[in-house]
Formats: C-alpha cells, sequence, structure tokens
C-alpha cells in the first residue's frame, strides 16, 4: 500500500517487510543544508504512516526502523582532494557531531 514498513507476502509464503527507499543524487557543486533522515517522533500524527505505527523513537522494538546509507560514487575522472564530501553527523539532542571527510580507498 506504498507506506514504508507495510507487510507483503513473499515467494515462500511468509511475510516480508518493503524495503522503501528515498535516494538523493548530488553531483560536484552542489550544497546540502542540514535534514533530519527520518524521525518518526517528529512526523505529524495525522500522516499515514503515524496513523498506521504511531509516533516512535527510532529503534523501538517492534517499530519499521529507519537507516540512512551514504554511498560516495567516484567518477571517470581521477578524485583529488578538491573533490572532497564533508559529511558532518549531528545529534540534534545533544548537539554533538562529528565531522568525516570521505577519501576513497587508492586500492579498491
Amino acid at each position: 500500500d506504498g507506506i514504508p514498513g507495510a507487510m507483503s507476502s513473499d515467494r515462500d509464503g511468509g511475510n516480508s517487510r518493503v524495503a522503501t527507499v528515498v535516494a538523493n543524487a548530488a553531483v560536484y557543486g552542489d550544497d546540502f543544508q542540514w535534514h533530519l533522515d527520518m524521525d518518526p517522533a517528529s512526523l505529524d500524527p495525522t500522516s499515514p504512516f503515524a496513523e498506521r505505527y504511531g509516533q516512535y523513537v527510532n529503534r523501538s522494538a517492534g517499530r519499521p526502523l529507519f537507516v540512512s546509507a551514504l554511498v560516495y560514487l567516484n567518477g571517470p575522472q581521477p578524485w583529488t582532494p578538491g573533490l572532497d564530501a564533508e559529511t558532518l553527523f549531528l545529534d540534534p539532542g545533544t548537539g554533538t557531531g562529528v565531522s568525516q571527510t570521505i577519501i576513497p580507498n587508492p586500492y579498491s
């Protein structure tokens, strides 16, 4: 039914979660602002997802789990330090964060 976390039947007749994916395709020169990828506790209580699953802290037992995966793809040109992909991971509750500069593995 299009709601993240909805159940569907798999080939063996059991239930499996529907994996909903949202993606951003950034290219060189794009600039992004602070954002939360997903926080079930901050949803509008009248949204279809909140009506089905409620508002809750992510990683609560028995509730859909939201995770973020960052993939940094390298183009056909060699990587240079000017193409860095600095990313800041911030915990809004405490205001603490970790800054990570992504550098490709020359051995891969």
